[in-house]
């Protein structure tokens, strides 16, 4: 099962940004995310086995429960890979000295807890800076975001309450699937 560790919008946080990303992508990019599958991800834990599960899950609620809430927000879009060559397009998360101190923290309890449960985590994601963003889309090959996705601005926020276990689920849908499979509040501020 391929899992990682994130945050999530609100609904409807996530209803408003899937609305404008869909209102004009539409068309061009065909693997849109639904608003329900925006994620901010912490730390992509990759296939992890049946007998690491059940100690992660044990080790979960614990490694996350002194933190603190925080507020973020999402401001422009961007994209991974050379223009042309984009493979995923996302809203950047654009939070103030406390919230992204708090947001590497809780960077630094993922990798943690993924270390104590004996899981190796992929060297490219521990390479490269912690860049917090919620993917949109996913272009396939030949596919460009059209120029109204670049000066698209949500200025929406919210406060990350919790911290979540997701399963990334592939398909041939319309985009990937990020269903819970567990959730820990984080104390409010």
């Amino acid at each position: 099962m391929r899992l990682f560790l994130g945050l999530r919008p609100p609904p409807p946080v996530a209803a408003s940004i899937a609305e404008q990303t869909h209102a004009v992508l539409v068309g061009s990019i065909e693997k849109l995310y639904s608003a329900e599958d925006l994620h901010l991800t912490l730390v992509f834990l990759g296939e992890v086995a049946p007998e690491r599960q059940a100690e992660f899950d044990a080790k979960f609620s614990r490694a996350f429960a002194d933190a603190e809430s925080f507020a973020l927000e999402v401001g422009g879009t961007g994209s991974f890979g050379n223009p042309g060559q984009e493979w995923a397009l996302w809203a950047g998360i654009q939070p103030d000295a406390a919230s992204r101190a708090r947001l590497l923290d809780l960077v630094a309890r993922s990798r943690r807890l993924a270390k104590d449960c004996g899981l190796v985590l992929p060297v490219a994601d521990l390479a490269r800076p912690f860049a917090p963003h919620l993917t949109l889309a996913r272009p396939r090959t030949k596919e460009r975001a059209p120029a109204a996705f670049r000066s698209l601005r949500f200025d929406v926020g919210w406060n990350a309450d919790a911290v979540h276990l997701c399963e990334s689920v592939g398909g041939s849908g319309p985009g990937p699937r990020y269903p819970v499979r567990a959730s820990q509040l984080l104390r409010e501020r």
